[in-house]
Parts: C-alpha cells; structure tokens; sequence
C-alpha cells in the first residue's frame, strides 16, 4: 500500500512538472529562445508556455533580435524560428532578422491581427501552414531565396489579395492559397516544377 502511495505521489509530481514546465532554454528582453548549438552559438525563438495553454506570448508591432545573450551573457545568433513560435499571437506585424534561416512549421498561424511580413532572402522554405489562418494579412512579400512553399502555407488568409511567387520557387503544396476568399491574382513562374492542388 505504501509503495503504491509512493508511485502514485511521484506521478503526481511529475505531472505537476510536466505542465508548468517551460519550453525556451533562456529568455533576453521579453524573448523565449532554445539553444541550438552550443559551439556556433546559434538558437532559435520559441514561446514562453505550451502554446496548447491559449496564451499569448507575443503582441503588437513585433521585431525579431538577431543577437541575444543568456543568462550567463554568452551571444547567440538568431537562425529559426521554432513550430508555432507565434502560434495565436496577437502581432500586428513582424521583423525578421536576415540571420534566420529557417521557419517552423505553422510559425505563424493564427495571427489573426497580423497584417504583413517581409521574409527575408536567407529563408528558403515557407513550411506547412506557416501563416495559415492570419485573416487579417492582406500582403507578403516573398524573396528570390525561397525554392519552396509548403501545403497549406497561406490557407485562410482571408484579407490576401495578390501573391507574387519569384522565380526561385519549384515547388508549391497543397491548398497554399485555399480559402483566401479576397486573392485577386496569384503570379506563378515557370521555374515551378511541382505544383499540389488548390
């Protein structure tokens, strides 16, 4: 009896752990970050709590840091944004730094007050649902370094009204542009070699 007691009291804090625990390595001027190299130095943004918990952990016009430091005041370099970093978030508008070079899956969905964003030329990938949701983006501009957009990258962006592709793109997914009720024009360049249904 008492050895069940024991097992069920540790469960019981290991779930208490489990769901106050954090999911950056360190924070730097109101900015959750996870280390991902310890000898390049680099790391990547992220939230402050599991996104499932419905808060939000960035607002208004937002500026991704290109440098930040530690708790210890070692420098990282900014190169990615983690899956749903900005998950629900109410930015209006975001900055990212030329040093990121990749983007998370769903990095940006459901920013419903967002309404524009500048990729910058070292991303190359515009992943699965990346700004899937954002009803209120009405421009994105897309740099000649992208070579692939990923299904569902734009779906539901109500507020879209015209989508230059550069001619960098080869491939496009599934249902990128589905549902963006407001899409006037979309530019599509012959370097796409591989284009999903919409």
């Amino acid at each position: 009896m008492k050895t069940l007691l024991k097992k069920l009291c540790l469960a019981a804090v290991c779930l208490l752990a489990a769901n106050t625990a954090t999911a950056y390595d360190f924070e730097y001027e109101g900015c959750y970050f996870n280390i991902l190299s310890e000898t390049d130095k680099t790391c990547e943004i992220t939230y402050e709590i599991n996104y499932y918990a419905g808060t939000q952990t960035y607002n208004g016009d937002f500026v991704i840091p290109e440098l930040v430091k530690d708790d210890e005041g070692i420098t990282y370099k900014v190169v990615g944004i983690d899956r749903r970093a900005f998950y629900m978030c109410e930015i209006t508008s975001v900055t990212i730094p030329e040093s990121v070079t990749t983007i998370g899956d769903y990095a940006f969905s459901y920013c419903k007050s967002l309404t524009s964003v500048t990729i910058p030329k070292s991303v190359t990938e515009i992943p699965y649902g990346a700004f899937c949701n954002c009803k209120s983006l009405m421009r994105v501009t897309i740099p000649e370094s992208v070579t692939t957009i990923g299904n569902t990258a734009f779906s539901y962006c109500t507020s879209l009204n015209s989508v230059t592709i550069p001619e960098s793109v080869t491939t496009i997914g599934n249902d990128v542009f589905s549902f963006c009720t407001s899409l006037n024009s979309v530019t599509i360049p012959e370097s796409v070699t591989t284009i999903g249904d919409y």
